[in-house]
């Protein structure tokens, strides 16, 4: 079967964002943990980029897939933002087919879950311009950059926004599912 490359977002002394008791690497590694799982036990290989206590380079995370020959990477990470703001986010580069399918794929899959999805936006976004994301730009440059160092296939999955309460409690009741979901995200790369 197919090798995958699973990166939690963050880790080390970058714990990431922190909010209504969710600490991004920690719930990361977790969601990634269960889609490492699941992918297993589809016959499928898994290499994590690293561990909680570990915070690679965006280089060295992405340089893993290529030194393995892996398909691609799934990076999942946990947003936050204004109060009110809630709902999943996929991001791709430009040009990377099978990333696009991994994340549309991982969108349409956590609407079809019951997560909400806004559907007056769009929530898969094209890494090639900040016009086209409508978040501040300092996030932006942060997320550009985690996912245009890679050389493969990639998708970045903001699960849901941890500065919201009730998408905060929706994210705890749903590991299971993001990893299903994170998991069928990374089969949709090839």
């Amino acid at each position: 079967m197919s090798l995958y490359v699973l990166d939690p977002g963050h880790g080390g002394a970058d714990s990431g964002t922190c909010h209504n008791g969710i600490v991004e690497t920690l719930f990361g590694y977790r969601v990634c943990e269960g889609a490492a799982n699941v992918l297993r036990a589809r016959g499928h290989s898994v290499l994590f980029t690293h561990v909680p206590t570990e915070d690679p380079s965006h280089h060295d995370r992405a340089q893993l897939a290529v030194d393995v020959d892996a398909v691609g990477t799934i990076s999942v990470h946990v947003n936050s933002g204004a109060a009110g703001e809630h709902g999943p986010l996929a991001f791709y580069n430009a040009g990377d087919v099978a990333g696009m399918r991994a994340a549309k794929t991982m969108i349409r899959g956590l609407n079809r879950r019951g997560c909400y999805v806004d559907s007056r936006s769009r929530r898969v976004w094209t890494m090639q311009s900040q016009v086209h994301v409508p978040h501040p730009a300092e996030w932006t440059r942060r997320v550009w950059y985690c996912i245009e160092q890679h050389r493969r296939s990639v998708a970045l999955l903001e699960c849901e926004y941890c500065s919201d309460a009730e998408s905060a409690r929706w994210l705890r009741n749903n590991v299971t599912l993001l990893a299903e979901t994170v998991a069928d995200g990374a089969e949709a790369l090839g």
